[in-house]
């Protein structure tokens, strides 16, 4: 049986059948034969990259990492024989592994390159704008301050020595707090001078503490 028509039953057996399996031994054998056949190489590669996102057995570091070996050697090929069109393709394949592993800013290196090398699909505007989406939540995700950001000036508050406050870390209850911020004002009725207002720090914890527990 000619090569060509091996690959085309191997591929029907991937995308079509949806046999990973299948395809994978497919692709072996056309690689017994022909240890450079890109398209096998390729495709090779993704049989495996399904097998480890739908099969338990399958769902380890060492497949996708032969996933990438493939991949490697199908780009040395195709650079070497100046095969535009494979050099694209590798690229998009590339792309499709990384975007798979939400490794989004390599994913997004790997479709520029695709593009470059002139890779056509009809599929190409649907996966930009996946790509698009991914990476401005996680953009997003990166700007967005955590409690921890939020409450961190509080950090060295104990350091006022001149302020009879608890630590920063300590557990106040709504109560304590209302007690705390009495007496602290009530020292307007026993002093010369007027009660010193709460540093900025301390009054946004208590804003963060009354705040959660109304909630």
């Amino acid at each position: 049986m000619p090569v060509e028509k091996d690959l085309k039953v191997a591929y029907k057996t991937l995308y079509d059948d949806k046999e990973p399996l299948k395809a994978l031994h497919l692709y072996d054998e056309i690689l017994k034969d022909c240890p450079i056949n890109l398209t096998a190489l390729i495709y090779k590669a993704a049989c495996l990259e399904k097998l480890y996102f739908g099969f338990s057995d399958w769902h380890s570091d060492a497949t996708m990492e032969n996933a990438r070996v493939l991949l490697d050697r199908a780009l040395t090929t195709a650079e070497g024989r100046g095969d535009r069109s494979k050099i694209a393709l590798v690229n998009f394949r590339y792309f499709v592994h990384f975007f798979n592993n939400k490794r989004y800013e390599q994913a997004h290196a790997y479709f520029k390159k695709a593009k470059q090398f002139g890779y056509v699909d009809d599929t190409l505007p649907l996966w930009e704008s996946r790509l698009e989406t991914k990476l401005k939540k996680k953009s997003k995700a990166q700007k967005r301050p955590t409690v921890k950001d939020i409450i961190s000036p509080v950090k060295g508050f104990e350091d006022n020595k001149g302020h009879d406050f608890p630590p920063h870390n300590s557990h106040i209850f709504p109560l304590e707090v209302r007690l705390l911020r009495k007496n602290y004002l009530n020292l307007e009725l026993t002093g010369t001078n007027p009660a010193p207002q709460l540093p900025y720090p301390y009054s946004l914890l208590i804003f963060l503490i009354l705040k959660t527990r109304l909630i």
